[in-house]
């Protein structure tokens, strides 16, 4: 019976090829027959592979493979293993990768208005920040990143969360920072913040910043707790201070070309929505984690500053001069759209 089957299908093949013989042109994925080429895919993020944000990325990864029927299969390789954020961004702009998680601030290397996550305290809140993603702000910078025609498609926003302070002493105040050596990512607004809150902050991959702290060439680091305890820093440095001054989000990126001239419309959709699902998977394992991370970092031997006494205002009104300088590299529209989401009072 299978003899017969087989003889069957390939009389069928024989006559679709001669019936289509006129007409050489390759059908796009959309077109006809479902593709049956299986995408051998790569995936780079810097997040630590064991951080909740990893899990929520992966399981995306994962997801795309089950709908696509085994059609798109995604390695991914977290924990800057194939470069840093701005390498990877890079290599998915011309091909070199086919999918890269960035923050929103990187971004800002390339396309000015992203600068504008680099803000210090720009969101009140993660219900703030969170709402504006999902509004206006979010769609604005979506649509602004897609029009840029750089080889980046994004997705959409997940977040790392709000950024915290690690040193050998408590920092509270920006005096308490005058003076230290503090790593932060790669960005010139983040550099004149910490140079206006009077320390000497140095750029450098997170891959080196363990060293870095363990040796002494660095004084201090700023990441959302979830880093801290994924990467181990309690072992080299003894406070945690939650000044939450600087709130990152991740977008997921996917090369252009693949996006527009390898998957099919039915694909996209599917690759769309499992980023959708990853976002609110994100947000509950971040507020679930928050929740115990502090007492974690005690647990290992931290001892932690708790937002209540840190002097949030004395932070902001320090870095007041760079809203004044950026505002404009913004543009009123984004501006706008920014301040009436921020859930602080403007007036």
């Amino acid at each position: 019976m299978k003899k017969v089957i087989a003889i069957i299908l390939s009389l069928m093949m024989i006559f679709v090829l001669v019936a289509c013989g006129g007409n050489d042109a390759p059908a796009t994925p959309d077109e006809g027959e479902q593709p049956t080429e299986v995408l051998e895919l790569k995936m780079g993020t810097t997040i630590p592979p064991s951080s909740v944000n990893a899990a929520g990325i992966d399981a995306f990864a994962e997801r795309i493979n089950e709908e696509t029927n085994g059609r798109i299969h995604i390695d991914v390789y977290h924990g800057a293993q194939i470069g840093t954020e701005t390498e990877m961004i890079e290599q998915c702009m011309m091909g070199g990768l086919d999918f890269m998680l960035s923050s929103l601030g990187t971004l800002g290397n390339w396309f000015e208005k992203c600068s504008i996550e680099d803000l210090p305290y720009m969101w009140a809140s993660y219900d703030d920040a969170r709402n504006a993603q999902d509004g206006k702000f979010g769609k604005y910078i979506v649509d602004y990143i897609n029009e840029q025609n750089s080889g980046l498609h994004t997705l959409g926003m997940a977040e790392l969360g709000f950024r915290n302070i690690t040193a050998n002493k408590a920092i509270t105040k920006p005096e308490d920072l005058k003076g230290l050596k503090i790593r932060v990512t790669e960005s010139p607004m983040r550099l004149a913040v910490f140079n206006l809150y009077g320390a000497q902050p140095i750029s450098m991959t997170i891959a080196d910043l363990y060293s870095a702290l363990q040796q002494g060439t660095v004084d201090a680091q700023e990441n959302p707790t979830i880093v801290v305890l994924a990467n181990s820093y309690y072992e080299v440095q003894s406070h945690l201070s939650l000044t939450g001054h600087f709130f990152t989000a991740l977008l997921m990126h996917v090369n252009n070309d693949l996006w527009n001239n390898k998957f099919t419309e039915e694909e996209r959709e599917i690759i769309q929505n499992a980023f959708n699902d990853c976002i609110k998977y994100i947000r509950q394992e971040v507020d679930n984690y928050e929740d115990s991370a502090a007492q974690e970092c005690i647990d290992n031997g931290m001892t932690v500053v708790p937002r209540e006494e840190i002097d949030t205002d004395a932070f902001k009104e320090a870095a007041m001069p760079i809203y004044e300088e950026y505002f404009p590299v913004f543009g009123d529209e984004l501006t706008a759209i920014y301040k009436e989401e921020s859930g602080w009072d403007w007036d």
